[in-house]
């Protein structure tokens, strides 16, 4: 987590609490093409279990929560828009 700039908070229960560091959400990927590399739906709305709780598991950097709405709407438009690239050697 040091090498990847990450923080990390125990809790008393044993849990480990790790907020990575601010990256951007758009990149260019090898193509050239502008692509939203992001988990942000994945953490949003699976990673649900006894330490992650729906909506809850990303927030802003102060720690207030993101809009249900707006995360709904980014995951629609992400579906609609998906694409899936054949992965090949090199």
């Amino acid at each position: 987590m040091k090498k990847q700039n990450f923080s990390w908070e125990w809790h008393e229960n044993g849990n480990c609490k790790v907020i990575s560091a601010v990256i951007p959400a758009v990149r260019v990927s090898s193509n050239g093409n502008k692509t939203f590399f992001n988990q942000i739906i994945a953490a949003y709305t699976g990673w649900v279990d006894k330490r992650n709780e729906y909506g809850k598991a990303v927030v802003f950097g102060d720690d207030t929560s993101l809009d249900k709405d707006v995360v709904e709407q980014l995951a629609a438009f992400m579906h609609a828009n998906e694409c899936a690239y054949k992965w090949t050697p090199g």
